[in-house]
């Protein structure tokens, strides 16, 4: 909502057991501002909690039952409220009165009788600076989702939507750490298509495209909720799989082999079989994360020489 939507849907509470006192009140605002009205306490509370709570509070000192000053203590003790400006109305001359109105958080007091250029002035004043605020909340709400969305970007491959390199190699450090402090194993799969140069130069990048974002689709298919998997180059995946073994790894491992060497790619003119090579390997409690990694290429080598589209977990 822009800042002038706000200004003009502003609208202000005025609370006062004197309904003449309400009425002069409202002959002063309402050209500018639409008015709601609250004979005592209890009804004023009631109002401000509201969905649609008021932008400012006009709010009587003296009243039968809860004065004002209970009033305004308990606006600002309660979160949905806290914000609400509250300016204070009476016909006491005390600076007593003044002194704990202020401290209570009211942001401004007012004499009766009402001089109806300064009410209109401080309410105007206050009621701006209320929009203010909350125009600043919105765009700082907005900032951060926009952050939030731009991060999430960053963690991202644009083609499958896995996470990419960089948020896994940062998720690799958390669960290693994690798997130390637990003593739970951890276990990673690098797993990378056969002959992709093939299927792209035979079909070209559409089909290559395709084939990347088919298997990024079973390998999400085919994960508990917390393990993860990433593009981590090309046509090459990591998968992340905590709290997992080697035995339990290497089953996870081909059943996507399997998976993989079933599916059929559909272009418009054509069907595409691929399969795919893994390697696994368990975290050995001491090594780093690029040790770990090394070790899984090496599995991924050695399943490539012996003849690809097959599991290597030594």
């Amino acid at each position: 909502m822009t800042l002038d939507r706000m200004l003009d849907e502003a609208w202000v509470l005025v609370v006062d057991d004197r309904p003449e006192n309400i009425d002069v009140l409202a002959a002063i605002l309402e050209p500018e501002y639409r008015i709601k009205v609250a004979l005592d306490g209890h009804k004023a509370l009631e109002i401000a909690n509201s969905d649609s709570p008021p932008d400012l509070i006009l709010l009587d000192v003296m009243m039968p039952g809860m004065d004002g000053f209970e009033v305004c203590r308990t606006l600002k003790s309660q979160e949905a409220t806290h914000d609400i400006p509250v300016i204070f109305i009476t016909a006491r001359d005390g600076e007593m009165d003044e002194v704990q109105a202020l401290d209570l958080g009211a942001v401004d007091f007012i004499q009766k009788p009402f001089n109806h250029k300064i009410a209109r002035a401080r309410v105007r004043t206050h009621v701006q600076m209320r929009c203010l605020l909350k125009k600043n909340k919105q765009m700082i709400k907005e900032l951060k989702r926009a952050n939030q969305i731009l991060d999430e970007l960053a963690r991202r491959d644009q083609l499958t939507g896995l996470s990419n390199r960089r948020d896994m190699q940062e998720n690799m450090e958390i669960e290693r750490k994690r798997s130390l402090r637990n003593r739970k194993p951890l276990s990673c799969i690098v797993a990378d298509i056969d002959h992709f140069k093939k299927v792209n130069d035979e079909n070209g990048h559409l089909a290559g495209d395709e084939t990347l974002k088919k298997v990024s689709s079973i390998i999400t298919l085919s994960l508990r909720c917390h393990d993860m998997a990433a593009r981590w180059g090309g046509e090459e995946f990591l998968i992340l799989l905590p709290e997992t073994d080697l035995a339990g790894a290497s089953h996870v491992a081909d059943r996507l082999r399997s998976k993989i060497e079933a599916e059929t790619i559909s272009m418009e003119d054509r069907e595409i079989k691929i399969t795919m090579s893994l390697g696994v390997v368990q975290f050995d409690g001491e090594e780093t994360v690029e040790h770990f990694l090394n070790r899984a290429d090496q599995n991924l080598y050695e399943a490539k020489k012996n003849g690809r589209n097959m599991v290597v977990s030594i």
